[in-house]
């Protein structure tokens, strides 16, 4: 029987993989809860569980960060933003790392369901067996680099695992996007209002880059799936030689 683990212990260990304080992480699990996008039922033995999507949300709120009376219109721009692209790099030794092969997610998603995927993957054997059969057939003693980046100033997302790269945007904005301030009144009013209101809530100057990696997602999946503890780093030793990444905010100008 799977183990039924809190939206507590997702908090936790996001703080941990984070370094940002765990009261923090609780306060925008809160303002998600709050708005309706976290699971809600509840306290005590009563209490919620968590899920994927759950994990995958809380995550994107972090990734975006800002003030958490914002996270929950963030979650939404964000994990709302449609796959608009799949390339298959051919040329790269692993045969078929795709969300549809891996996670039964098809081409056509959005942001958040490719997130939950991922970190549902592991803690699913079939999802494990899959990769370590891909790791195999290339020789090498790592598994495919799996990648979730979000830039928030352009409201753009890619999911990069192994041979395959997905791009998100929000699909109705695409030829808004790529238009000056000055042609928007070609655009349908309401279209174009709520673009500039995106512009300004997300616009500061930089472009604002954040990054989780293959490592976030394994200790993520692991605790939702109950088979390690929140912050604990010793439990799998079979992921132990993966190369150490954190949640980052990096500001590149």
């Amino acid at each position: 029987m799977k183990k039924m683990v809190l939206i507590s212990s997702v908090v936790k260990e996001l703080s941990e993989m984070s370094k940002i304080e765990e009261t923090s992480v609780a306060t925008y699990a809160r303002a998600l809860r709050e708005a309706g996008l976290l699971s809600q039922k509840g306290r005590g033995r009563g209490a919620a569980h968590a899920t994927p999507l759950d994990a995958a949300r809380l995550l994107i709120a972090l990734m975006v960060g800002g003030k958490v009376k914002d996270s929950p219109q963030a979650v939404r721009d964000f994990g709302k933003m449609r796959c608009t692209e799949h390339l298959h790099n051919k040329e790269m030794n692993w045969k078929d790392t795709s969300l549809q092969f891996l996670c039964g997610v098809p081409n056509e998603h959005i942001y958040e369901e490719a997130i939950a995927a991922i970190i549902e993957g592991f803690g699913v054997r079939e999802f494990q067996e899959k990769l370590k059969a891909e790791t195999e057939k290339t020789k090498s003693p790592y598994l495919p680099v799996i990648m979730a980046l979000i830039q928030d100033t352009k409201l753009q997302g890619q999911v990069i695992i192994g041979n395959y790269r997905y791009s998100y945007q929000v699909t109705e904005f695409i030829d808004v996007k790529h238009n000056s301030i000055n042609d928007l009144e070609n655009y349908d009013e309401d279209v174009a209002e709520r673009w500039l209101a995106i512009l300004e809530r997300y616009s500061s100057g930089i472009n604002r880059e954040a990054e989780v990696g293959t490592p976030q997602f394994i200790n993520i999946g692991q605790v939702l799936a109950g088979v390690r503890e929140p912050g604990e780093r010793e439990t799998n030793e079979e992921w132990a030689d993966l190369p150490k990444q954190s949640l980052r905010k990096a500001d590149k100008i």
